[in-house]
């Protein structure tokens, strides 16, 4: 039973290895444009990222939910949005700090918890080096 699992997984392996090779090669060369599916790939990615701030998932968790691997999903996400994906979370992160700032009506602390940063102070760092 065991040598079973062990082959299934086996084969589980080669074929994501086999898919992203393939995706790989759909990249066009001579422009840099990608593919259809990575893009879709790659929209599905930030649209995770964007639907939570608050606790983002890893790198390899966002890669294993995409049937990718960790270097494949950073590649082609800088492709796409000239960003890595933590960038764009953080730049994210802060148009939405703006905006709950701009109202008024929440403590900075309490904005800084909203949108995942633990630590305030960093948030507040973090904040101050992409505003200024």
């Amino acid at each position: 039973m065991e040598s079973l699992f062990c082959f299934g997984k086996l084969m589980e392996l080669l074929a994501r290895t086999f898919d992203q090779h393939k995706l790989g090669n759909t990249v066009s060369r001579t422009d840099n444009s990608l593919s259809t599916e990575m893009k879709k790939l790659m929209a599905e990615a930030k649209r995770i990222v964007e639907n939570s701030l608050t606790d983002p998932p890893s790198l390899s968790q966002l890669s294993a939910e995409l049937g990718t691997n960790e270097n494949y999903l950073k590649k082609y996400f800088k492709l796409c949005y000239g960003t890595t994906i933590y960038g764009h979370l953080t730049k994210v992160r802060m148009q939405k700090a703006r905006s709950l700032l701009t109202q008024g009506d929440r403590p900075i602390n309490e904005i800084s918890r909203f949108l995942g940063y633990n630590n305030p102070a960093h948030f507040q760092q973090v904040l101050r080096s992409i505003s200024g």
